[in-house]
C-alpha cells in the first residue's frame, strides 16, 4: 500500500470524492456514468437558502455520456442533486450540445466549445475533461474480452494511438513504445525500440 510522509496536526474541511464508471451496454454502445460529490467538515454558511450542515453535499453531480464504436457521443444525461444556487440548474440543458463530439485528442476543446466559460458547469466541465480516459479504457477491455484488437498486436496499427506523446511512459522515445509500437517510436541518443511486447 501507498502511503505518504506523517503529515503535521492539521484540521480537515473539505473533500471532493470524483468516480467513473464505464459500461457495455446490450445494445452495442457504452455508457460512462460520473459523479462529482464535495463535502465539507463543518457546517457552511450559504449566501442562500438555509446553512449546510457538516457532511451535507455541497455539490452531488451526476453524468452519463453514451458513446459509439468510434468514441463519438451519442447521448448525454445530467443531474445535479446537490448545488450551492438554484442558477445552477440551467448549466444541464447545454449539455446536450456534447453530442456528436468525438473523444481522443481535441476533446478538452470540444467541451470548452460546448459549455464553456458562462454557457455551463465549472464542476460538469471537471468531470468530462477526464471522462475520456474512462471510456478509452472501458471500450478496449470489452474489446479484448470479445475477441476484438488485442494489445499485443499493437505493433501492426497503422494509426498512433491518442495517449502516444501524452504522458512519461509513452513519450516518443520511450522503451515501452518501442516494446509495444516500435512503428511510431523515435529514437533520441542513438536509443533503439526494444524487441518484444510487455
Amino acid at each position: 500500500m501507498n502511503t505518504l510522509t506523517a503529515p503535521v496536526s492539521r484540521t480537515p474541511y473539505f473533500a471532493r470524492a470524483v468516480t467513473y464508471r464505464g459500461f457495455a451496454r446490450d445494445d452495442g454502445l457504452w455508457d460512462i456514468e460520473c459523479q462529482l460529490l464535495d463535502t465539507r467538515d463543518h457546517a457552511e454558511r450559504r449566501h442562500e437558502g438555509p446553512d449546510l450542515p457538516a457532511g451535507a453535499p455541497a455539490h452531488d453531480m451526476l453524468v452519463r455520456l453514451t458513446f459509439d464504436a468510434t468514441l463519438t457521443v451519442v447521448n448525454i444525461e445530467a443531474q445535479m442533486s446537490a448545488t450551492p444556487f438554484s442558477e445552477c440548474q440551467s448549466a444541464v440543458p447545454p449539455m446536450s450540445q456534447m453530442i456528436g463530439a468525438k473523444m481522443g485528442r481535441g476533446w478538452r476543446k470540444a467541451v470548452d466549445d460546448a459549455i464553456g466559460g458562462a454557457c455551463g458547469c465549472t464542476h460538469l466541465r471537471e468531470l468530462l475533461y477526464n471522462l475520456a480516459t474512462p471510456a478509452i479504457h472501458t471500450y478496449t477491455l470489452h474489446n479484448r474480452q470479445n475477441g476484438g484488437e488485442d494489445f499485443h498486436a499493437a505493433s501492426e496499427a497503422r494509426t498512433a494511438p491518442s495517449f502516444i506523446g501524452r504522458c512519461v511512459a509513452w513519450r516518443l522515445d520511450s522503451p515501452l513504445l518501442g516494446r509495444t509500437y516500435p512503428q511510431f517510436f523515435k529514437a533520441e541518443s542513438g536509443a533503439k525500440p526494444a524487441a518484444g511486447h510487455s
